[in-house]
């Protein structure tokens, strides 16, 4: 989906020297389409987008203050593609939240930055003020976010998808259960995510419309903890899972490498779905 970016290459974003280190990687797979998200714990959290206006962000955190339980403002410098820069601290205390595995989303026109926090939902900043515009009014965690023309895609942790107004974070619509982490980027306007103990679903983005439901059995049985999961060439789901593994014969009993599989999922409508959605 990306090109690698390698290691020891620097960007500046404002003044702020950023270099590909040690510590950061890639998302190749689930991620958003529009960005690599690159980590480094100097530095902050790079994201890089590949459409929109808005060229990259930084996003790095202040120091955890311990007497109010929360991270010191956030630096957040937003670098657009025609040369203009800006600067502004996130004084929420949001920390690095989810950034770090889901990169900093931000609209296509270039309006909007959107943070997602581990408790106190999903806040939408102006990208050239960093003035609050919305914040959700749910207080759940928001693990990934798609970001729609109009609208946004946000996973609630454990609980429900939800479709928010992209000017006013009002829910449009919600859609329940959706479990884990969050959900799987297949393709432009399609993630899977996992909605029940027994099934995946397809869903599109812009109307959280299920295209197609697989059983959970196909991932392995259920008997794995899935991580990664793409859309191949050929149309099939290929994905991964692991299982965590633990040495009994000691106490406390201690963790051992984890057993890990792999396989594909043969799907039969996302392929054709884009011709026919909304006809």
């Amino acid at each position: 989906m990306f090109e690698a970016i390698k290691k020891n290459t620097v960007f500046e974003i404002g003044g702020h020297r950023v270099m590909v280190g040690e510590q950061h990687y890639t998302h190749k797979e689930s991620d958003h389409p529009w960005y690599n998200c690159k980590i480094d714990d100097e530095f902050g959290y790079l994201t890089v987008y590949r459409r929109g206006v808005i060229k990259w962000s930084l996003f790095k955190s202040g120091k955890y203050v311990p007497e109010l339980y929360k991270d010191g403002p956030t630096t957040v410098v937003i670098e657009y593609r025609d040369g203009r820069v800006f600067e502004w601290l996130e004084k929420n205390g949001l920390g690095n939240a989810y950034n770090g595995q889901f990169g900093l989303s931000v609209s296509l026109d270039g309006r909007f930055v959107f943070v997602q926090s581990w408790e106190k939902g999903l806040f939408c900043y102006n990208a050239q003020t960093g003035e609050l515009v919305w914040r959700t009014k749910r207080r759940f965690g928001i693990t990934n976010i798609y970001v729609n023309e109009m609208t946004v895609l946000c996973h609630q942790h454990d609980k429900a998808l939800q479709l928010l107004d992209i000017e006013t974070g009002e829910v449009i619509k919600e859609k329940t259960p959706a479990r884990d982490w969050g959900f799987t980027y297949l393709k432009e306007g399609y993630i899977i995510c996992h909605t029940s103990a027994r099934k995946w679903e397809i869903i599109h983005t812009e109307d959280l419309e299920t295209v197609e439901e697989i059983p959970d059995k196909l991932f392995g049985k259920g008997e794995w903890c899935i991580n990664s999961i793409r859309l191949t060439e050929e149309g099939k789901l290929a994905w991964r899972g692991f299982q965590n593994v633990w040495d009994d014969s000691v106490q406390p009993p201690e963790m051992l490498p984890n057993r890990e599989t792999q396989g594909e999922v043969v799907i039969q409508k996302l392929m054709t779905e884009d011709s026919n959605h909304g006809t």
